[in-house]
């Protein structure tokens, strides 16, 4: 189903839709599109934060980021806490847009009152499969500094996986595992 653009102005695109959202689109030239539900729903200084929040996510490529992630997270094995890692690949890419809206603003209130309107709005799609102004459970807190994020030990276990897989493909290059096993030769 095609989105009915009823204005553009710059990067940002107007959308007619009963869905309340915000979204950025577009791997190599993200657009950002806005419904007119939000416009209604939010007052001038929300607008102008999500509106930031998502240029960021344009400017930094994070749609064509979020397919990379999602591609590298199907394509390793289980391991533990995997899930947990991407998620919280997410919450970071989210949060960087919350900082930078909030230093172009100065404050973090209308982050803060922005999320939780859409999160209560009643046609806000929580799980549209986008780079959005999306409802992390995390966010809100993280924002008002009732919880933190430890981005310190989160990278120090990503650095450590990474190097846990390059030391075993580097390991099983050097053997001749493949070319020992008969059972191989035979088939």
């Amino acid at each position: 189903r095609s989105l009915k653009i009823i204005g553009e102005e710059n990067e940002y695109r107007y959308i007619e839709n009963k869905i309340n959202h915000i979204f950025t689109v577009g791997l190599f030239n993200p657009k950002i599109y806005i419904s007119d539900d939000v416009l209604e729903n939010l007052n001038e200084k929300e607008i102008q934060v999500i509106k930031l929040h998502e240029k960021f996510h344009a400017i930094s490529f994070d749609p064509l980021k979020k397919i990379i992630s999602r591609l590298i997270e199907k394509a390793l094995p289980y391991f533990p806490f995997k899930k947990r890692i991407f998620e919280n690949y997410e919450v970071l890419a989210e949060l960087s847009a919350d900082t930078y809206a909030q230093d172009l603003i100065h404050s973090k209130k209308p982050i803060i009152t922005a999320l939780n309107k859409m999160l209560n709005l009643p046609n806000y799609d929580k799980h549209l499969n986008l780079s959005s102004f999306s409802l992390h459970n995390e966010r809100v807190p993280i924002l008002v500094e009732e919880k933190v994020f430890k981005t310190k030990s989160y990278f120090m276990f990503i650095t450590f996986i990474v190097f846990v897989l390059i030391a075993n493909i580097y390991i099983i290059s050097r053997t001749n595992i493949f070319l020992e096993c008969q059972h191989i030769a035979e088939c």
